[in-house]
């Protein structure tokens, strides 16, 4: 196949600028908290590389990401914020790179929410020193108030 020839126009890029964008080097995630618990935590998922003129997408379950009300993007794209986090945005995580020429994915990173168990056994507990706390004080002061009338 022989390269075009001819000036460049808007639709049509000569193949020597093509060939000298080359392979896009493979990008890494880096992540603030890999294990968080639902609803207490935030995460921070980067997208981390040295090229330059490039754009970035994320992937979310070979999906591109969508966009949630928990879900915020830095200005550059790099970084995903996910607050508070939810038991939804439990999955493979990835992000893309590219620019006119090539595109690179990072390998996947499995994000893993914790969910947050509210036991019966807790809230009885609580219950129970609140109850126990306050018959105390009432029979301490029944015990005070028998004392003092006593003496008068």
């Amino acid at each position: 196949m022989q390269p075009p020839s001819g000036p460049a126009s808007r639709r049509h890029v000569p193949w020597n600028r093509l060939l000298l964008a080359g392979l896009l080097q493979r990008p890494s995630i880096q992540v603030s908290d890999p294990m968080v618990r639902e609803k207490e935590n935030r995460v921070v998922i980067t997208c981390i590389t040295n090229e330059t003129d490039i754009s970035v997408k994320w992937i979310f379950n070979r999906r591109q990401l969508k966009s949630a009300k928990n879900i915020f993007l830095s200005e550059d794209r790099k970084s995903l914020t996910i607050d508070p986090v939810k038991q939804e945005n439990a999955g493979d995580y990835q992000c893309e790179i590219f620019n006119i020429g090539t595109s690179n994915r990072s390998e996947t990173f499995e994000l893993k929410v914790k969910k947050v168990k509210h036991s019966l056994f807790h809230l009885t507990t609580i219950a129970g020193i609140v109850i126990g706390t306050l018959v105390g004080l009432a029979l301490i002061a029944a015990l005070m108030y028998f004392c003092f009338s006593n003496k008068l």
